[in-house]
């Protein structure tokens, strides 16, 4: 530990990651004579009272002194000139990124005469456009934050939503900064968040700061709250100095040491005698979450040299032995017995004979091993290997988590042992070069050494899925010159390397849909070195009226990955998968039934056919899944399953900006500048890259030119497309190219007309101003969208090679016991041309080579001024048009809006249709018993006229209904996909029956190929309403509210995408899913507040008290932070079918009333509805179009925390020992979470699953001195 603090204290210098000075502050003000005429001329000296450095300026023609470039801190601000008495101001508090004002009135005095005045610096701006709210070091420290991350408070702010998103930006656009040095995750900050309780895999998901690491409040470096001055968020209104990314500017300010030694000593405590249970703890008769939680540290700071050199040191230390509620996904006992269960129903009046759950009689039937046998397909019956599996599962107790209440699936509910071992470093230093301040040189260092349980034990008695070690480490050096008195110039230098290294399983995981693995399959080893270094300067010159600002920075970043993602294969039952999504046993299982009328019935119908179709895949075994990864090197060489695939990719930021503050007057302040954005495009460092021959979207366009003039696939240019080498390594560009014109312009106007009268007086009061503000920002993108290229797309480098989707119950593999043999891997070379597929597999990702950084116009209005009471309130507009957002679409989505060259009809408008002839309440067996019923189709007669008298004797277009709705489950691309490809199925085997030939719709070599684009656009306009009043008189409080709506195509982040993130639905018609936003939260409240109770010495009551008596009653302090915020809305997911695309499965649309609040449903369980007959509300998408967007909306949140703090003052009135309790979620609000909401389980539609954190207390004990 020693050699660590020493690293930080010599190795330091080594640099920091500035972004654009946001880690000062500015001073200024109009110094006047008693008759209100300004004075020129006057000297004016700010002195900090804790390190004695010096700044001086002198007022200009305008009365106007300026000090720009300032370390946040306490100063002393003398003015003097000629004829005037000296005036002094103390106790001047500047805040970090927060221009503040100070006006002076000098009064005529003889020579030595001195007025002294305790100041109050105005903290409403009225220099720039600005939104956002700042922290001074007491609200750091008292307001009560459950995961202790300063960088959290950025959730505070008006505008911000819990995970993240900031007045509509992505929540991966937030720029976090310590003393100016950048703290991001420069890969993947902002991943989507997961409710820990939830149980969902596992995850735990937080860093070194307790921060969940899938939010949008992060820092790759510890932060102790104990290091921390000053926080600052930036929410819109940046000035040309700010940049990097578009989002919330986080400002955060390391403790300097003083003159005066200070420091702490501390110990946080959280165990679980005082900690709540979760609900569904209690539900199910899970005890208490173990909770242990120890958190506890040192910080001292002070002189080594008087008024020259000073140092801050701050350790701290969290150990955990705790537990984590999880639920995982389990068979039900009768299911372990080889039992199936399942609904059923007499006379069914649902669409498709399935079983209606408001008009039809359900119950509840069984079927034996026996049974079984006689409904599988192929005459086996339940799975001899396989019920080992099923039995070494625990007994299930939270049925209604299971897909169909706890027939065949249940859930399980227990608590995960989840330990954690942090260790934090911060060490600063601060030296003054000369006496008078005006050269000084800062030095930080952090280090951080954490090993955390990161994904927890899948189930009782295993180890944790995955322990993450993070050795992080940043340092940083800043170089302050003051030129002269109107020049400051300040260099950055900094090295930020984000380490860390993931464990996980090893080989083979099988798996089942319904039920949560064994294994975590996810949970596979990952490491990562992560090494930023960035140079850069800031400028400020002040000439008169104008104060001029100046910049560059350069960002130097090595990604260094070694990841076993794709080394091991995952196999099993999967119900996406299935050809005809288990129309074929859903059908053997009806006819069972109808044979047997004794025992089951007349005219049987299924109530829940998915669910029968997940637990006849689990109890006969399927394996029709099989998911590996062939990997190669550059050279074609096939390496083996269990290789780690390296990487190392180089990727280089550059910015440089020019800005001026032009005071036009007293009155009004304007600030114009340009900023200059240079990403340059990644690539990997040792040619481990490779890109389509033919551009991607060049490919889709001419797909998408060529179905409207029904040219078929198999017909145009670039059928077939191949992969190749590039990359600067192999003397080829990079995956898309520079983006060199990314200027960005900023204005901002700011008027305070704080020396009139009359009604303007009224109307600003002191010091109050109206600020408007525009700016054009750049998102920054790419670091994580080409790791998951890398993994999924780099097609000839890494194929996936899956089972094909083409299985049913009748043709798959069942399990035996072991994993399945898999295939030896093609030998390939470059270019490399995926072979032709006939069946239902391909999945790959790509890239447009046209991409360009997604870019975002940003308008702000707000009025502030000072009300009664030392209150401040503001209010705002704030409005964001974002254009050119990453989105993924998929190019290889059939063409489906096809035109029959004969009818002029559409594949669309044909599938339009056949459904709405299935909607109108028509079953196959009805068209079985009358082939007439379905009208001529003339796009299926024109296209398909082969498919007569293929199921039923009758026309093409009766075939085709049965094709769709009792050969695939009304799954309409794989009817489709049965008659265009060249398959093994009851169409003609081996052959393909469309008249254009094979692969008239669908590509050749693949079935999906999700491709980033810049696609989307939104809108984002809100109301925010701030009312602050600063610390004075023992109390201080935050009320922020904000009323807003985000409109956007596709809402999720770049970062964290995945394969299936920022998704287009329908590729053909990219704004057909557009809508409120899954961040669209139309109400958002948060409140803080700090205060001292009026008892004790020299306080309202007992003001007299002796030192003893004060001692006991005084030194009593309540702080607090309470939010609410309205429901988040969120889509229904369909039944499976496949709809659009192969891609993604169908989302839901409405087609009947919705009741919803919280409340109890008929089965007992906590609902977003009354019912689950709700999901008769709700039916599959239309073929070829997209669900509803934001068809229900979460429910609303509330949350209060509360701190309680007893200050014991000791001996000498710098010494006080704290004793705080806190609690979080003091009332012990239960908010649920994570709703059912697939009409694959109609049995538990809209019952809540997961829910968030109840009450913890917290205990500290604190000595400061």
């Amino acid at each position: 530990m020693m050699k660590k603090i020493l690293l930080v204290l010599l190795v330091v210098f080594l640099g920091t990651l500035s972004s654009y000075a946001q880690s000062t502050t500015s001073l200024r003000g109009v110094i006047t004579d008693s008759s209100g005429g300004v004075i020129a001329g006057a000297s004016v000296a700010m002195a900090s009272t804790e390190n004695g450095g010096v700044r001086t300026s002198v007022t200009d023609a305008n009365g106007v002194y300026n000090f720009p470039q300032v370390v946040p801190g306490t100063y002393r601000l003398v003015a003097e000139k000629s004829g005037f008495a000296k005036m002094t101001r103390t106790n001047i508090t500047l805040l970090v990124n927060t221009p503040s004002t100070l006006d002076l009135v000098m009064v005529v005095g003889a020579t030595g005469d001195v007025v002294n005045v305790q100041a109050e610096v105005s903290q409403i701006n009225t220099t720039d456009a600005s939104l956002g709210n700042p922290f001074s070091e007491m609200q750091v420290r008292q307001i009560p934050l459950q995961t202790r991350n300063v960088v959290e408070l950025l959730s505070v702010q008006p505008g911000v939503t819990s995970n993240g998103e900031v007045l509509g930006a992505r929540r991966d656009q937030n720029n976090v900064t310590l003393d100016g040095a950048d703290v991001n995750n420069n890969q993947n900050s902002g991943l989507i968040a997961q409710n820990t309780t939830t149980g969902l895999g596992g995850y735990q998901g937080s860093n070194a700061n307790g921060a969940n690491i899938n939010s949008g409040f992060n820092a790759v470096l510890p932060i102790p709250l104990d290091s921390v001055e000053e926080f600052r968020v930036t929410v819109a209104g940046q000035g040309a100095n700010m940049g990097r990314s578009s989002g919330g500017q986080v400002a955060l300010v390391t403790k300097s040491g003083t003159n005066n030694l200070h420091g702490s000593l501390y110990e946080y405590n959280r165990n679980s005698a005082t900690a709540a249970n979760t609900w569904f703890n209690n539900q199910a008769g899970v005890a208490r979450q173990p909770l242990v939680r120890n958190q506890f540290g040192a910080s001292t700071g002070g002189k080594i040299v008087r008024d020259r050199a000073f140092y801050f040191f701050n350790y701290e230390q969290r150990q955990d032995a705790s537990g984590v509620a999880q639920v995982r996904a389990v068979p039900s006992d009768s299911l372990r017995q080889g039992i199936f269960k399942y609904r059923m129903c007499n006379n069914p009046t649902g669409p498709g004979g399935v079983c209606d759950p408001v008009n039809d009689q359900i119950f509840v039937q069984d079927i034996s091993a026996s049974d079984i046998q006689a409904v599988d397909p192929i005459g086996k019956g339940v799975n001899t290997s396989m019920l080992p599996i099923l039995n070494q599962y625990p007994s299930g107790n939270a049925p209604s988590f299971g897909e169909d209440g706890g027939l065949n699936f249940s859930g399980f509910r227990f608590n995960a042992p989840s330990h954690r071992s942090d260790h934090a470093i911060v060490g600063k230093i601060d030296v003054h070069l000369d006496r008078a301040g005006k050269h000084t040189v800062s030095l930080r260092g952090t280090l951080a050494d954490n090993t955390d349980d990161q994904i927890l034990a899948q189930f009782p008695g295993q180890a944790p899925a995955s322990t993450l070690r993070d050795n992080s480490k940043g340092f940083a050096a800043q170089y302050t010159a003051i030129l002269r008195s109107n020049l400051v110039s300040v260099l950055n230098l900094s090295y930020t390397r984000f380490g860390q290294a993931l464990s996980g399983v090893a080989g083979p995981v099988l798996f089942q849909t319904s039920l949560d693995p064994l294994q975590n399959p996810y949970a596979r080893p990952l490491s990562q070195r992560l090494p930023t270094l960035n140079p850069n300067e800031d400028i400020a010159w002040t000439k008169g009226a104008h104060t001029i600002t100046a910049g560059f920075s350069a960002r130097f970043i090595h990604n260094n990955t070694r990841s076993f993602a794709n080394s091991f294969a995952r196999y099993g039952y999967g119900a996406t998968e299935l050809i005809g999504l288990g129309a074929d046993i859903d059908s053997a299982l009806t006819n069972f039934m109808s044979t047997n009328p004794m025992r089951f019935g007349p005219n049987v119908g299924l109530a829940d056919p998915v669910s029968v179709t997940n637990g006849m895949g689990a109890i006969l075994g399927l394996v029709n899944d099989d998911f590996h990864t062939d990997l190669f090197s550059k050279n074609g060489t096939p390496l083996l399953q269990g290789t780690v695939q390296a990487r190392r990719f180089i990727e280089q930021d550059y910015g440089l900006y020019v800005g001026d503050t032009y005071r036009v007057s007293r009155e009004l302040t304007l600030s114009f500048g340009l900023r200059w954005e240079n990403f340059r495009p990644p690539y990997e460092a040792n040619g481990y890259q490779v890109m389509p021959t033919v551009p991607l979207n060049q490919y889709f366009a001419e797909r998408n030119a060529g179905q409207s003039q029904g040219l078929p696939q198999n017909a145009l240019p670039n059928a077939r497309l191949k992969w190749t080498l590039d990359g600067p390594v192999n003397g080829k560009p990079t995956w898309w190219q520079p983006s060199n014109l990314n200027f960005a312009p900023r204005f901002g106007l700011a008027y305070s007309p704080s020396s009139r009268g009359g009604w303007l007086a009224k109307m600003f009061g002191r010091g109050g101003a109206l600020r408007v503000g525009a700016s054009m920002v750049y998102d920054r993108f790419g670091s994580d969208l080409i790791t998951q290229y890398d993994q999924f797309g780099s097609i000839g480098l890494a194929y996936k090679a899956n089972f094909p989707d083409s299985y049913s119950f009748s043709t798959s593999p069942r399990y035996g016991g072991s994993s399945p043999t898999l295939p030896a891997p093609p030998q390939e070379t470059f270019p490399y041309q995926p072979p032709d597929i006939a069946a239902i597999i391909g999945d790959f990702e790509g890239i447009s080579p046209n991409l360009k950084p997604p870019y975002a116009y940003v308008f702000t209005a707000s009025f502030a001024r000072e009300i009664p009471g030392k209150m401040t309130l503001e209010i705002g507009y704030a409005g964001r048009l974002s254009h050119r957002l990453l989105m993924e679409g998929d190019v290889y989505t059939p063409l489906e809006y096809f035109k029959d060259p004969k009818s002029g009809v559409t594949w669309e408008q044909n599938a339009g249709i056949v459904r709405k002839l299935f909607d109108s309440g028509l079953t196959p067996a009805q068209v079985k018993a009358n082939p007439s019923l379905v009208p001529t189709l003339p796009f299926v007669e024109d296209i398909w006229p082969t498919l007569a008298n293929v199921d039923v004797p009758g026309s093409a277009s009766a075939n085709y209904f049965m094709c769709v709705y009792q050969d695939y489950g009304g799954s309409y691309l794989d009817c489709l996909h049965a008659l265009d490809r060249n398959v093994t199925s009851s169409y003609n085997p081996g052959k393909c029956l469309t008249v254009t030939g094979c692969y008239t719709f669908f590509p050749i070599q693949g079935s999906s190929l999700p491709t980033w684009m810049n696609s989307g656009t939104a809108a984002y306009h809100g109301l925010t309403v701030s009312l602050r009043r600063r610390f004075s008189g023992g109390l201080s409080f935050d009320f922020n509210y904000s009323w807003s709506h985000s409109v956007d195509d596709g809402s999720a982040a770049e970062s964290g995408a995945g394969e299936q993130g920022a998704a287009i639905q329908n590729i053909y018609n990219t704004k057909e899913f557009r809508g409120s936003s899954d961040f669209d939260m139309r109400h958002n409240i948060s409140g803080n507040a700090l205060f001292e109770l009026p008892v004790g010495r020299g306080k309202l009551l007992l003001r007299d008290a002796s030192r003893w008596l004060d001692f006991m009653v005084g030194g009593w302090q309540v702080s607090g932070l309470s939010r609410f915020r309205t429901g988040l809305p969120t889509t229904v997911a369909g039944g499976l079918e496949y709809n659009a695309n192969y891609w993604l499965s169908s989302l839901a649309i409405v087609t009947g009333p919705i009741n919803q609040g919280v409340r109890i449903d008929q089965n007992g369980n906590p609902s977003i509805f009354g019912s689950t007959s709700t999901s008769n509300s709700f039916a599959d998408e239309l073929p070829g179009h997209t669900g509803k967007r934001a068809a229900v909306r979460l429910p609303s949140f509330f949350n209060t925390d509360l701190g309680v703090t007893k200050v014991f003052k000791l001996p000498g009135e710098s010494q006080r020992i704290h004793f705080r309790a806190e609690a979080f979620n003091v009332f012990n609000n239960v908010n649920f979470t994570n709703p059912s909401l697939s009409l694959t389980s109609p049995g538990t539609f809209g019952e809540f699953q997961g829910v968030m954190e109840p009450r913890v207390m917290q205990f500290a004990l604190r000595y400061e001195f």
